[in-house]
């Protein structure tokens, strides 16, 4: 090996700065974390020349496992990166290569809802605001993401379940699929999102986002326009969006599963668990609101 090898950590770092400007400081940073959280521990002193199929498949056969998606992204990444070092004449060959190959296929799954990466979940909320979509539906796509909530749920959402004060949003048992009360903590984000709806107060009586005949925004209205505008995901993908972000960020689990409304533990545990953790998801939401809009 030549002692100037880059190393996969340093090798990584010329590679996000060649990305950088293209991706943005949000989502080079959200690369980065990715990187340094599921890569670097196993990867990050290897020399580039020296790095194997094998040691890559330790990295990531755990993780996909656990959290494909997760495990997905950081394969593109860690491919990223070789590639790179295979560019800068470090090494001949990438062993990514023969990855899709012998990772583990999986038994076949029910069809999963369709999603975006978080940071192009962002960019995809842009494109709806400018779109020329009914204000109604524009507010209440916007609302959805930032609360990770159910599409029903917040097509659905009434002002007398709204506490500005509190910043809380609480969705009766009624509209749960749970069939179990929810309160949901409002971001800043989502606030000002409520703020703007605010001047539709005398369309929908009661309602935060009616649909442009006052009536609730119909089931089908989200997915048609996210249809229409080309991004390819589906409302209720928002949800997996948020919640694969929460993996990468380290979020704790009974955090994210909780601001899902995801019943977390057996049924006894259940019984006993009788806090909602408002106040800690009340941090999460906020740094989530904060990704998709800063």
């Amino acid at each position: 090996m030549s002692s100037d090898v880059p190393t996969f950590r340093e090798a990584a770092t010329l590679y996000l700065e060649i990305q950088s400007p293209d991706w943005g400081e949000d989502r080079a940073t959200h690369v980065r974390r990715l990187l340094e959280r599921h890569a670097f521990p196993s990867l990050g002193d290897l020399p580039v020349d020296e790095i194997q199929t094998a040691d890559l498949m330790r990295v990531l056969v755990p993780l996909w496992r656990r959290q494909r998606p997760t495990g997905q992204r950081l394969r593109q990444r860690i491919a990223g990166v070789m590639a790179w070092s295979v560019a800068a004449g470090y090494r001949a060959d990438d062993p990514t290569s023969t990855l899709s190959a012998v990772l583990p296929a999986g038994r076949k799954q029910r069809k999963h809802h369709r999603f975006l990466p978080a940071e192009d979940l962002r960019e995809a909320l842009v494109k709806v605001q400018g779109s020329g979509a009914w204000i109604g539906t524009r507010l209440a796509l916007r609302f959805l993401a930032l609360t990770a909530a159910r599409s029903g749920e917040a097509r659905g959402a009434r002002w007398r379940e709204v506490d500005l004060e509190s910043a809380t949003w609480v969705v009766p048992a009624s509209r749960m699929k749970s069939r179990k009360e929810h309160r949901v903590p409002l971001s800043r984000a989502a606030l000002v999102v409520l703020e703007r709806a605010d001047g539709l107060r005398g369309r929908g009586r009661g309602l935060v986002f009616p649909g442009i005949q006052g009536k609730t925004v119909g089931a089908a209205v989200f997915g048609r326009l996210l249809k229409d505008l080309k991004i390819d995901c589906s409302p209720h993908g928002f949800r997996s969006s948020f919640r694969s972000w929460c993996s990468d960020e380290g979020i704790d689990r009974e955090l994210a599963e909780r601001a899902l409304a995801h019943a977390v533990g057996s049924q006894v545990e259940q019984c006993y668990a009788r806090s909602d953790v408002l106040d800690r998801r009340r941090e999460v939401m906020e740094a989530w609101g904060a990704f998709l809009v800063e």
